[in-house]
C-alpha cells in the first residue's frame, strides 16, 4: 500500500485543523511494509509527529480519554503495592486511577506531562531506554497504552520496557489492532503517519513476546462496543458498500474527501439502521484495540 503525502497532509487539515506539510518535507510517498519474520507492518519513511503535532491533536475532546477499556481491564491484571511504570502516561488518567501502588510515568509532552503532575504523580520527560538503564528489572508491572505504534522504533522500545520488568513482572501494551476492521477504513489517517508509524497483529505481538524473553498469556480484543467505535465502523461499511454499488473502487485507503462528504449524509443514516443488527454482540467483529500481556518469567531460561 503507497499513499501520497500530499493527500494525508491535505486530510489532516481537513478533518483536524493540523498542519503536517512540513514533516513530510522532500518526502512524496509513504509504503506500508510488512515483515515476513515477525508480521510487523510498518510505513516507509517512518515520519513521526513533534511535540507540536501531538499538541494540536490533544486539543480534539476525544483524543485522550479519562477511561478506556484498557485501563479498567490492566487494573485488573496489576496487583496491589505493585511498582508502575507507564510509558507514554499523557495526562496521567491511568496512574491517578490506581489505588496502592507506587507510580512513575513517563511522558515528553510538556503539556500532559503537567497536566499528570497536576494530579500529583510522579512524571519524568526520560526516555524509556534511559530508565532501563538505569534501574533495570525493578518495576513489578510496566504499562504502556496506544503508544508502541507512534514509535519509530519498536525494538528499542520494546527491548527497554521487557528489561524494566522484573522476574515473574509483567508488561501490558495496548495498540491498535490490524486484525481489526481499522485496515480496512478509508481516510483514516490517523492510523498513518506522522501518527501511527506501525500496524500490529496478534502474530507480530506473540513474536515480540518470544523475542524480548517474555510469555504471552493473554491478547484482549476489544469489542465494538466496549470502545463505542461501532457508529464508525458501520459509516465505514456503508462507504464501502455504497461507492461498490455506484461502481467506484477505491484503489488505496485514501478516497477524494469531496466524494467521501456527498457519501456522509447518507451513510451516516445506514449506519443508525444497522447498528439494530448488532444488539447481539457475537456479530461484531474485532474492535479498535487489543491488549498484550506479557509476562517475564521467574528465572532466566
Amino acid at each position: 500500500m503507497t499513499v501520497r503525502t500530499s493527500e494525508v497532509a491535505a486530510v489532516y487539515q481537513a478533518h483536524f485543523g493540523t498542519e503536517v506539510g512540513p514533516l513530510f518535507q522532500g518526502i512524496e510517498t509513504l509504503t506500508l511494509r510488512r515483515s515476513r519474520v515477525s508480521d510487523l507492518m510498518f510505513f516507509d519513511p517512518p515520519v513521526t509527529g513533534d511535540t507540536r503535532f501531538y499538541e494540536q491533536l490533544a486539543r480534539i475532546d476525544w483524543y485522550y480519554s479519562a477511561d478506556k477499556h484498557e485501563f479498567a481491564y490492566s487494573r485488573q491484571r496489576i496487583p496491589a503495592g505493585a511498582r508502575v511504570l507507564e510509558v507514554g502516561c499523557g495526562p496521567g488518567f491511568f496512574g491517578a486511577s490506581l489505588k496502592n501502588h507506587v507510580y512513575l510515568g513517563l511522558e515528553f509532552n510538556p503539556t500532559a506531562r503537567a497536566q499528570a503532575q497536576a494530579r500529583g504523580l510522579h512524571v519524568e520527560a526520560t526516555d524509556v531506554a534511559d530508565v532501563a538503564r538505569r534501574e533495570p528489572g525493578s518495576f513489578d508491572a510496566v504499562v504502556s497504552f496506544q503508544v508502541l505504534e507512534h514509535v519509530d522504533d519498536p525494538g528499542v522500545f520494546l527491548e527497554s520496557c521487557a528489561a524494566l520488568v522484573r522476574p515473574g513482572g509483567r508488561l501490558i501494551v495496548s495498540v491498535p489492532s490490524a486484525d481489526s476492521f481499522m485496515r480496512f477504513n478509508l481516510n483514516d489517517v490517523l492510523n498513518m503517519p506522522p501518527h501511527h508509524v506501525t500496524w500490529w497483529s496478534d502474530r507480530c505481538l506473540a513474536w515480540c513476546a518470544e523475542r524480548y524473553g517474555l510469555r504471552l498469556t493473554e491478547l484482549h480484543h476489544q469489542s465494538l462496543s466496549d470502545g463505542g467505535h461501532r457508529q464508525w465502523f458501520l459509516q465505514q461499511f456503508s462507504e464501502r458498500a455504497l461507492l461498490k454499488y455506484l461502481g467506484i473502487a477505491p484503489t488505496g485507503p485514501m478516497l477524494d474527501m469531496g466524494l467521501q462528504g456527498r457519501l456522509r449524509t447518507l451513510t451516516g443514516a445506514l449506519a443508525q439502521i444497522l447498528e439494530f443488527g448488532f444488539e447481539d454482540p457475537m456479530m461484531e467483529p474485532r474492535g479498535h484495540t487489543v491488549v498484550a500481556i506479557m509476562d517475564k518469567p521467574e528465572t532466566e531460561p
